[in-house]
């Protein structure tokens, strides 16, 4: 499957999922072994079994978003999407699913549950400009609060 066509093609994560994709794009190319290790190293509760994992990660090949090659004899596993893409793929999903594809509530609610310090509110701030300056002609109300 080739990158694009695994973009297109890819399906929802569970968390545990999306704790495997972390690894993977941190570690990747990376082996079970390697995998299990790293995995259970970030665990406060059961570590992942060996055969779990090769259970998840047998899922999310289905789903579009690891491939697997021979490497000796065993397997290395990446992931088929950049973690920049799959991240935005994740929130995206989420929003939709919790926001009604809202970004300004999404945001709001982040804003009101976290609190932010300065460097984060300039952070937000300096996104917020450049969104403006990419886009000047846009709609100023798109994608704004619900009324």
């Amino acid at each position: 499957m080739n990158r694009k066509n695994a973009k297109l093609n890819l399906q929802r994560l569970s968390p545990t999922e999306v704790d495997v994709m972390r690894q993977l794009w941190t570690l990747a190319p990376v082996c079970v072994p390697d995998l299990l290790e790293a995995l259970n190293g970030r665990r406060s509760g059961e570590p992942v079994q060996r055969g779990t994992l090769h259970v998840l990660l047998g899922r999310k090949k289905k789903k579009g978003w690891v491939q697997r090659e021979k490497e000796g004899r065993g397997f290395l596993y990446r992931s088929t999407v950049s973690e920049d893409e799959g991240r935005l793929r994740l929130a995206s999903e989420f929003n939709e699913r919790v926001f009604d594809g809202s970004p300004t509530e999404l945001v709001q609610t982040l804003v009101r549950g976290k609190g932010l310090n300065r460097s984060e509110i300039a952070g937000l701030r300096e996104l917020l400009d450049q969104a403006e300056r990419n886009f000047p002609n846009q709609d100023k109300t798109k994608g704004g609060a619900k009324s």
